[in-house]
């Protein structure tokens, strides 16, 4: 029997940092999902449980911050640990008091930290320089 899968959903209203996150877990061998706003991914939260959610702060609607809180207040998504992306001109050490399922926060763009960073939130091997290291070796 194969290893499970975890599902990780990626959100930000940039489809670019969107797409090269995704691509990077995928590459790791994660289920990604995509949501473009704190909304869709509130939804989706509902419906698909993923093991982990990583999010942009800064998005219209409902911005991670605010997706953060409602998955915390939801006691069915509470357990849901938390990556939280900001941009460079934020510096992570800036948030004084996080939410409790809050494990990381990363400046973009940087989808390698964050696959690095998913595998310490979902307790798994860190797959991602196995991978690159295949990625970039020549034949």
């Amino acid at each position: 029997m194969g290893a499970v899968t975890k599902r990780i959903l990626v959100v930000d209203d940039d489809i670019t940092e969107r797409v090269m996150t995704a691509s990077e877990l995928n590459r790791d061998g994660y289920q990604v999902l995509m949501a473009e706003d704190g909304e869709h991914a509130f939804e989706m939260a509902l419906l698909f449980q993923p093991d982990l959610v990583i999010t942009d702060d800064r998005m219209p609607r409902c911005c991670g911050m605010q997706l953060i809180q409602r998955l915390n207040d939801d006691p069915r998504m509470a357990h849901i640990p938390v990556i939280l992306l900001v941009t460079q001109d934020v510096k992570p050490s800036s948030f004084t008091t996080r939410p409790s399922n809050v494990r990381q926060i990363i400046s973009k763009p940087s989808p390698y930290l964050v696959s690095h960073a998913a595998a310490e939130a979902l307790g798994v091997p860190d797959r991602s320089s196995q991978n690159r290291a295949k990625t970039l070796r020549i034949s």
